[in-house]
């Protein structure tokens, strides 16, 4: 997906045919949200991002999370009609903004079942067309045949109970009363209402989506207030995977359009990273990074260091130390000259930093891209990294680098990093990479290509000249 700072982002499926919605509010229109897409979607910073359709069921919903996490970043969170609706109205207090019938609904409580909005739908080459009827929208229908004095309130409310029995791919409206429903539905009242439907059908979820991208249209949606006076967004564990991980799904992509496109400006810039990551000089230049960010940008302490984040820390510890448990790392930090209370007040600061390590998680690459081309490391870096895709280009090498020993290449990148106790995990959290798997292609790479330049010099060939910096910031 391509988005644009400052743009309108609008998650719809089958609640509105999508070039009705289009008609009515320009935006970057994406398919019903799940889980991670929103959170996606705000890493490119737009201005306002509405919700109106969403997957369930047998694919993970959008995490509340994410939606927390785009309002903490100052972006507006809008939603109606469907899991928007539902959203807005368990996150209103913190500052999203519900729009509609359904809406109100939820938050009056009117509502509360998830299958009230849920529908089967048709797949996105046929733009979501849907293929049953939202309880919603048979609810209003019944209720303004009531109004109409169409059916009587009895009928309604047994029909009412018949459709809400019924799984929701299965209510159909009109199909059932084609069907037997003698018990709750007399002919001559079935025959009224059909009539009647022909021209009252309503859908109340599209009336929804409608008036929300009228009320964007229009400008009138109040901004969200500044994060502070709302809450304080908890970057937990649990966080930081789905953050990892949808940032590590969107590199792999942007790396496939950027090869695609011939973009070579952009695989330089992840290439330098990478040969910085295999000397070590990560975790500096990310602390330096995020410094700069947090000096420019909001605070992002998010309170006192909660026991489970320091005993989540603590655990980190001992895993980049190589330490089997606490004990070790409490011997560990006596023989460092380390009190009970400079250990806490160490630990703690590694919470805070993890805390903004996840705040600024799409932008501290970027920044650090910026200082090592401030500070000259950025040409050199480059160099390296073309002399070894030179190499691995060749025809039989990046087979012989895929097929190297990964035990010997790790304890060769752990004793050139200065992390010979670590665990692969956290060895590759630690120096940049988003998995242990992405980590040991890089590393294998890098072990076959030294292994070959080594090899090339014993045996005096002409070995290309490498920029091999100092290794830096490899432990805490």
């Amino acid at each position: 997906m391509h988005i644009e700072p400052g743009a309108t982002v609008v998650f719809l499926g089958p609640s509105l045919a999508l070039d009705e919605a289009a008609a009515i509010m320009p935006a970057v229109y994406l398919p019903p949200v799940q889980q991670g897409t929103l959170y996606r979607a705000a890493l490119a910073r737009p201005r306002t991002i509405a919700i109106i359709d969403g997957y369930f069921s047998w694919v993970p919903s959008v995490w509340h999370k994410e939606i927390l996490w785009a309002l903490n970043q100052g972006i507006r969170v809008c939603g109606a009609a469907s899991m928007g609706a539902l959203r807005a109205a368990e996150l209103d207090s913190f500052g999203m903004t519900g729009h509609g019938q359904v809406y109100e609904d939820y938050a009056a409580s009117i509502l509360e079942d998830d299958d009230e909005v849920a529908v089967m739908h048709a797949v996105a080459e046929l733009g979501f067309r849907p293929l049953s009827d939202a309880m919603v929208n048979i609810r209003y229908t019944l209720t303004d045949a009531v109004h109409a004095g169409v059916i009587p309130q009895k009928v309604a409310a047994s029909l009412l109970a018949h459709f809400k029995q019924c799984h929701f791919p299965e209510r159909h409206l009109s199909r059932a009363l084609d069907g037997d429903l003698h018990s709750v539905l007399p002919d001559e009242a079935r025959n009224d209402l059909q009539i009647w439907l022909r021209d009252h059908y309503r859908n109340v979820k599209e009336e929804d989506a409608r008036g929300l991208l009228r009320l964007l249209a229009s400008g009138t949606v109040e901004p969200v207030t500044s994060p502070a006076q709302r809450f304080e967004f908890q970057a937990t564990v649990n966080w930081a995977q789905l953050a990892d991980a949808v940032r590590a799904e969107a590199a792999v992509e942007a790396d496939a359009t950027a090869e695609g496109n011939g973009d070579a400006r952009t695989i330089d810039n992840d290439a330098v990273l990478v040969e910085l990551q295999l000397e070590g000089g990560w975790p500096a230049l990310e602390a330096m990074a995020i410094a700069r960010l947090a000096t420019a940008g909001p605070s992002v302490d998010g309170g006192p260091v909660t026991e489970r984040e320091y005993i989540d820390q603590l655990a980190r510890l001992c895993l980049r130390l190589g330490l089997p448990d606490l004990s070790s790392l409490m011997s560990w930090a006596a023989a460092a000259g380390w009190s009970d209370e400079h250990l806490v007040a160490i630990v703690s600061r590694e919470v805070l930093l993890m805390r903004a390590r996840s705040y600024w998680l799409h932008d501290v690459r970027a920044v650090a891209r910026e200082l090592l081309q401030l500070d000259g490391r950025a040409e050199s870096l480059a160099e390296r990294s073309r002399l070894k895709r030179t190499w691995l280009d060749a025809a039989t090498n990046e087979r012989t680098a895929s097929q190297s020993d990964p035990s010997d290449a790790l304890a060769w990148y752990r004793d050139r990093v200065g992390m010979s106790q670590s665990g692969a995990d956290e060895l590759a959290a630690f120096n940049g990479w988003s998995s242990k798997s992405d980590m040991m292609e890089d590393v294998l790479r890098e072990h076959a290509f030294q292994q070959a330049m080594k090899a090339g010099a014993t045996a005096g060939r002409t070995r290309p000249s490498l920029p091999l910096g100092p290794v830096e910031g490899a432990m805490p």
